[in-house]
């Protein structure tokens, strides 16, 4: 087990640089859906057009955007992790983290509307946080430990800053602190648990993946679990819904660089879970399942075979060099929903970032149960070299192919992504319409010279019913209907 365990981190550590009927762990609980769809917003994504970018980093010569004017006052002996902060879905806020030395650490608060920042001492020196997410209400923001637990084997709990109250909530404490490594230790692995990839649903419940030590059987499991959203901060134990069948340790964890909602993803509506298992090659249980919230059972799982079984789109060529691979080499593990609460759209991810690697946009529509991808990628030659060769305008198709960043815009009937034009060295910022049917083109928004996007960046988007603002590590991008 031992060996089978390093093994496993050495690959999952690469990245952090139907089957209706699957029987449940759990009653059958009741789920709220949206009885009315909510307001939709006045926001026109096709209208959008670009107007700035400026960096929230520190330089040389100035203070930052979010400590210019912060309390307390900066010290030296401080330190702002900039590239880690993410901004609120209305687009008014932005929450990051500050230590000072070694000695405590502070969740701060930028508001827009007073330019300035408010900060809250937790304490004791905590952990290094690499992003988060917030509530829908905005009340809460459950931090992203995934990247720093896995990488350094330490105890992930879920752990929720309120920021009515100005307060941590360790709300899974298992009674192993923060620093205790637990690999090597028998004692302490069969005991601890590691609660990965938070997810908010629209009525404010909160899903994650409990990985544990069965010590009846001595294998690891992963439970899908549930905090009800009239109890995020009280005491009760997370619900489990289910019991995903492999036993290989963290199938689903969230990675650097994830893009769109990452692995793990609910619909609109609030019917559908959808998340991304990725274990070692050749596991039955690796690929998209889709969860029926309100029904607690497997919608569909989207195992590897299945993920290519592509309507239209792609060309066959495709196909077959794929499935040659078992696409391991393709992580399907960036999932977002479009409004109708139907689609699901999928990024692959290129863990070896070949630039030969076509990597389609796809979409998967649950009711017709059918995939394909937004463009049409079947003219595309094998022979073909995506840094030179163009198919939407005079931008090589590698733009469009390896990105940067990826987010869906808040009326969730687009996707804003950017990409590098190696012809000229710049950042192509490009929007699609992800709710059509049908092909369909990306429209350039804005190039831009330079941009800096470290390993561990965290991406995340607001509207405050003026503008759209994306934050993508220390750059914080504007738009704003023409």
């Amino acid at each position: 087990m031992h060996h089978r365990l390093f093994v496993y981190l050495i690959i999952m550590l690469s990245l952090l640089m139907t089957h209706d009927g699957y029987s449940m762990t759990s009653t059958k609980m009741e789920i709220h859906l949206s009885s009315e769809p909510q307001s939709p917003l006045t926001l026109d994504d096709n209208k959008l057009q670009f107007v700035s970018m400026e960096s929230i980093g520190r330089t040389k010569d100035m203070p930052s955007l979010l400590e210019a004017n912060i309390t307390p006052p900066i010290s030296e002996s401080d330190r702002i992790y900039f590239d880690s902060a993410v901004i609120a879905p209305d687009g008014e806020r932005i929450i990051f983290q500050r230590n000072s030395g070694t000695a405590s650490t502070s969740i701060c608060v930028y508001q827009f509307i007073a330019n300035a920042s408010t900060c809250t001492n937790m304490g004791e020196r905590t952990f290094e946080f690499y992003g988060g997410y917030w509530s829908p209400n905005g009340r809460y923001f459950v931090l992203n430990l995934d990247v720093i637990g896995l990488r350094e084997a330490r105890d992930v709990d879920i752990m929720i800053y309120d920021t009515q109250d100005n307060r941590f909530i360790n709300r899974t404490d298992d009674g192993v602190g923060y620093n205790d490594r637990f690999l090597n230790d028998d004692k302490m692995r069969s005991k601890v648990w590691m609660d990965l990839a938070p997810t908010w649903s629209p009525n404010g419940d909160l899903y994650f993946f409990r990985n544990a030590i069965d010590p009846s059987v001595n294998e690891w499991r992963a439970d899908l679990m549930r905090i009800p959203a009239d109890d995020i901060i009280g005491t009760n134990s997370p619900e489990v819904i289910f019991r995903h069948p492999s036993n290989r340790p963290y199938s689903v964890f969230r990675a650097e660089m994830d893009k769109l909602n990452g692995v793990m993803s609910i619909s609109p509506d609030g019917r559908y879970l959808a998340f991304s298992s990725m274990s070692q090659p050749g596991d039955p249980t690796n690929g998209i399942w889709i969860f029926d919230l309100t029904e607690n059972t497997v919608k569909i799982h989207l195992d590897y075979d299945r993920l290519l079984v592509i309507t239209a789109g792609v060309p066959e060529w495709w196909i077959q060099t794929v499935s040659e691979t078992g696409l391991f080499g393709l992580a399907p593990r960036n999932l977002a929903w479009t409004g109708d609460s139907n689609q699901l759209v999928i990024l692959l991810f290129n863990n070896q970032l070949r630039p030969d690697l076509l990597l389609p946009p796809l979409r998967y529509d649950v009711s017709a149960d059918m995939l394909d991808s937004f463009y049409d990628y079947s003219a595309i030659s094998e022979d073909d070299d995506l840094r030179q060769v163009t198919l939407f305008d005079d931008i090589p198709l590698l733009t469009d192919n390896i990105l940067s960043w990826a987010l869906v815009s808040p009326t969730q009937q687009a996707m804003f992504y950017m990409g590098l034009n190696l012809a000229n060295r710049q950042f192509v910022l490009s929007m699609v319409n992800i709710a059509e049917d049908g092909f369909t083109t990306p429209r350039r928004i804005t190039s831009i010279e330079s941009i800096s996007i470290f390993s561990k960046s965290f991406f995340s988007i607001g509207y405050n019913g003026d503008v759209v603002r994306i934050l993508v590590g220390t750059n914080l991008i504007t738009l704003r209907e023409a």
